[in-house]
């Protein structure tokens, strides 16, 4: 009875997380994009006929990358965190957590703050204003286009997160009681990844 009821509970916290961070990413701002500038924001989205008679406010901003990233990271090893330590019936509430998910956590929120950074550093440009003070395009679009539509370095870093996830949750091994490692190659190429993402998105705007 007490596992049955562990496992209730740990799938209950879980839906909770999953359900919580969809409403999230669908109902706010937690996911997309910072307008700087209401004003060309505007512009670009009287230019769309669909959006031309909607008020500003009631327009969806662009996704972020790095911030969708950060936030998919967050709720996988939360998730995982939950399922090992009360669901597994051998590591209830002893389960000890990783190098692993401590870097991936790292490189993800790492990114999401040069990223933003980066946003904040491009948000006086007048010449050529930010890509991202355009109305959302949608998420698959958003995520993997700059000014110049889609982008190779934003592909790169969107096919190796789902490679990397794919990894992670693969190594989930209920009999052990720690959160999954991999490879210290993975965790390199996830940085790489990252540093490389960054380093073109200097030039998105520009």
């Amino acid at each position: 009875m007490k596992f049955m009821f562990n496992d209730i509970v740990a799938w209950s916290l879980i839906l909770t997380i999953c359900i919580t961070f969809i409403l999230l990413a669908l109902k706010s701002d937690i996911l997309r994009d910072t307008i700087d500038d209401l004003g060309a924001f505007t512009a670009n989205a009287a230019a769309i006929p669909q959006l031309a008679a909607v008020p500003p406010n009631k327009i969806n901003r662009p996704y972020s990358l790095s911030k969708v990233q950060f936030g998919v990271w967050t709720v996988i090893i939360s998730c995982t965190y939950v399922y090992l330590s009360l669901s597994s019936h051998v590591c209830v509430l002893t389960l000890t957590t990783s190098s692993t998910a401590v870097i991936l956590l790292g490189i993800s929120a790492g990114t999401a703050a040069f990223g933003n950074i980066i946003d904040q550093s491009q948000s006086n440009q007048v010449a050529h204003p930010r890509h991202q003070n355009a109305p959302s395009d949608g998420f698959f679009k958003d995520i993997l286009s700059d000014d110049q539509g889609i982008s190779i370095h934003r592909f790169q870093n969107v096919v190796w997160t789902l490679i990397a996830i794919t990894i992670y949750l693969f190594r989930i091994n209920p009999h052990e009681c720690s959160l999954p490692e991999v490879d210290n190659s993975i965790l390199t190429l996830t940085g790489i990844s990252s540093a490389t993402y960054l380093g073109l998105k200097i030039n998105e705007n520009r």
